[in-house]
């Protein structure tokens, strides 16, 4: 995928081997050739080999520290971005994104552009860590630092960046689920968030604002 991905593993234990099962401990560290190896913050845990309660004859199980160093070196090889634009939403649904609906997380956009005018967000991942699993309930959480352009689309089919938002510090839980070795990640909550204006074209945004407004979203 990237030229200076690549990944570090050793094991450090022997294989076990049973009359049931074989299993072996591999320590994974992904990392970028050109930053070199970083160790993740978290420990590293005691992993199981082999769970005789679950039915699955192939079980895998992944640690904090592998996926800790998957999302970081990740954003140091490559870039992790999205768009999220307003024809992605059916035109049959009650929410639509729009100056209008955006107007509760930024005050004044509507009146400045226009009411239900169509816009697009683009979203850019700048840095990750600290990623946490939690056996009891299957939930990950993790910090992101998260760059975000407000697009609005105006009427003669230009499109101007209202704003730009950074969200630092972003602690979220999310869920992963996989379906048919498809894996899809679900953000379930933003617990805290610190909120820098970098720049807004139609007057000013309050961030301590904007901080209690998404926390209070999500």
């Amino acid at each position: 995928m990237y030229a200076d991905w690549t990944l570090d593993w050793e094991t450090e234990n022997r294989a076990t081997v049973t009359d049931t099962y074989f299993g072996v401990g591999v320590k994974g560290l992904l990392f970028d050739k050109l930053q070199g190896e970083q160790e993740p913050s978290q420990d590293i845990p005691v992993m199981p080999t082999f769970d005789s309660s679950r039915g699955q004859q192939f079980q895998a199980y992944v640690s904090a520290y592998s996926i800790d160093s998957f999302f970081s070196s990740w954003i140091e090889v490559g870039t992790v971005a999205a768009w999220f634009n307003s024809t992605e939403i059916p035109a049959n649904s009650t929410t639509q994104l729009t100056t209008s609906t955006v107007n509760t997380l930024l005050p004044g956009i509507e009146s400045y552009y226009g009411a239900d005018v169509p816009m697009d967000i683009y979203f850019n991942v700048i840095g990750a860590g600290n990623i946490g699993i939690f056996e009891t309930n299957q939930e990950m959480d993790g910090n992101v630092d998260l760059q975000t352009q407000w697009w609005v689309n105006k009427a003669d089919g230009t499109r101007e960046m209202a704003a730009e938002i950074s969200l630092q510090n972003m602690n979220f839980g999310f869920t992963a689920t996989v379906s048919n070795m498809n894996v899809s990640l679900a953000v379930d909550a933003i617990k805290t968030v610190d909120v820098i204006v970098d720049s807004c074209a139609f007057g000013t945004i309050s961030a301590r604002s904007l901080k209690i407004k998404l926390n209070l979203f999500f």
